[in-house]
Formats: structure tokens, sequence, C-alpha cells
């Protein structure tokens, strides 16, 4: 049965879309609110739908799934015949410049340069507890701490930034090109298991990880799977003493950082942008992609 909230969104979204849309559009669904009545809704309008869930706790009708989690297995979900799944990174949603720095080659470093970015909100303020940690233990490391408008503890942090100005550094709102410039500059990034960790892994950072909140854990199960990331577990739980008897040991072998770096380059290797696609112009024209034979040499 559809609630009058569901209803409403659903004819705002068609509203919307026959103002500025178009025949055999291909509509994408990214939240969490968007489950299968609007899926249906909108093919039953006929358009072609895509949804982008890591959560796999709805049955799907769209044409096709993106979950980008490395390790994503296809009895996850539930699906109508006919609905592709994109999983996994060969189908990873990063921007073209991180693209372009998972070409670049890396090499491991004694860490001097650590990157914090615990996402918008960090309502448990785990940016200050990290930052607290290395700027402690780390005398000779510059810490680099990402932050938004919306981090409530924004006024805390900066305070805290204050008194070691020649040891911190905030970075507020920052887009994307020097994002990704400071993630090339830097040896060590901590962030949860969300999409920050797989533009970490682009970049060919040293990743500590976990997770602060449920949606991250297909990520961080696929990050340990593969050995691309070092993973504490939920960043809300840790001790200052059991986080730093952690990072420490793993931070004193670079063989294993080394593995962790080539790990990560063979988790993205750039394409995942044509690979998508490919898969929209068929569902948008109605052709399908194979590799070419000897028999269309002529």
């Amino acid at each position: 049965e559809r609630s009058t909230d569901e209803t409403a969104d659903i004819t705002q979204i068609l509203f919307a879309l026959k103002q500025e849309g178009r025949e055999n559009d291909i509509v994408v669904l990214d939240g969490y609110h968007f489950q299968t009545l609007h899926q249906q809704t909108l093919k039953d309008h006929g358009f072609a739908v895509v949804a982008i869930d890591d959560l796999h706790a709805w049955p799907h009708v769209a044409n096709a799934i993106i979950n980008h989690a490395p390790g994503i297995m296809p009895q996850a979900y539930t699906v109508a015949e006919g609905t592709r799944l994109l999983l996994g990174l060969d189908y990873v949603l990063l921007r073209s410049e991180f693209m372009d720095a998972s070409r670049i080659e890396r090499s491991i470093q004694a860490p001097t340069s650590f990157l914090i970015s615990m996402g918008a909100a960090d309502e448990h303020n785990c940016s200050l507890f990290f930052a607290r940690l290395l700027i402690k233990n780390y005398p000779d490391a510059v810490v680099h701490i990402l932050v938004s408008s919306l981090n409530p503890h924004f006024a805390e942090l900066t305070a805290f930034i204050a008194q070691h100005t020649t040891r911190a550094v905030i970075h507020h709102n920052l887009g994307t090109e020097p994002l990704v410039g400071l993630l090339l500059q830097t040896d060590v990034v901590i962030c949860p298991a969300s999409t920050i960790s797989l533009e970490t892994c682009a970049a060919g950072c040293t990743l500590i990880t976990g997770f602060t909140a449920p949606n991250q854990l297909g990520i961080l199960s696929g990050l340990e799977q593969t050995r691309s990331a070092f993973s504490l577990g939920s960043f809300q739980l840790l001790k200052e003493e059991q986080a730093l008897a952690r990072i420490d040991a793993w931070l004193k072998h670079p063989q294993a950082r080394q593995e962790q770096l080539l790990n990560q380059r063979r988790l993205i290797d750039g394409w995942s942008g044509l690979r998508l696609s490919c898969v929209f112009m068929e569902l948008v024209r109605n052709v399908s992609v194979r590799h070419a034979t000897m028999a269309d040499a002529q």
C-alpha cells in the first residue's frame, strides 16, 4: 500500500520528468527512500531506471542496479527478471580526476603527511579523536583534516587546530581538483569505508579505515578481503591507546603497505566510466555490446 509521502514524492518526480524529460530517458535513483514502488512506477511511465543501492534490503525491478562495493555478490539482491547487476569496482563511481590519479605511479614513504576525512556530518567527532592521536604521537608529521559546513563540531575542531597551526591544517569544503592534489601528496589516509576510501585507493595512499554507519560495511568487507586497506572496525568504539597501537604497528611495516598499494592498483583500473556508458547505451538505444571476432572483419 502506498504511503502518502511516497505517493507525493513519486508524483513530484513524474511532474518534473514531464517538464524536462524525453521519451526513453534513463532515470537514476540514488537515495534510500527510492525503493521498489518508485522503480516500478517510473518503468510503468516508460522510463528506464538505474538504481544506486548498497543496502540490498528491498526487491528491485529497475533495469540496472549499481553497487561499487568490492566483493559484493549477486546473491545479495532480489531482482526482477532482466535486471542487470553492475557490481564491484569494475563499475566504481568516481570522478574523472580520481580515475586519472589511479594511473599515477606511487611509492611507499615514511608517514610524514596524514589526511583525516570523516564525512560531512561526523556526528561522533572522530576527526578530533584522530587529530589528537596523530599530533600527539607523530611529532614529525603534518595532519590534514577535511571538514564540511555540516560538521556539528566545527568550532571545537578549529579551536584545536588553532593550537597546532604548524602541525595541522583544516580544509573546508575542498573541491575535487584540490582534493586529488592533496591525496597525491599524502602518505596515510584515515577515513570510513565510504566513497572517500575508494578515492584514496585510486590515489594510492596507505589506507586505514573502519566504519561509522551500517551502509559502509559492504565497502569495508571488500577492502578487507582484497587487502586494500587496514581496518580499525567501528570508529565510535575505539579507545586512544588501542587505536594508536594498531595504527603504529601497521605503519611500521612498509612491505605490508607496499602490498596494499599494489592491491589498490589492481582494484581500480580507470575504465569503469566506459563500462557504465556501454550499459546506458544499451538501455536507451536498445543495442548490445560484445567483443569483436574475426567474423566481423569484413
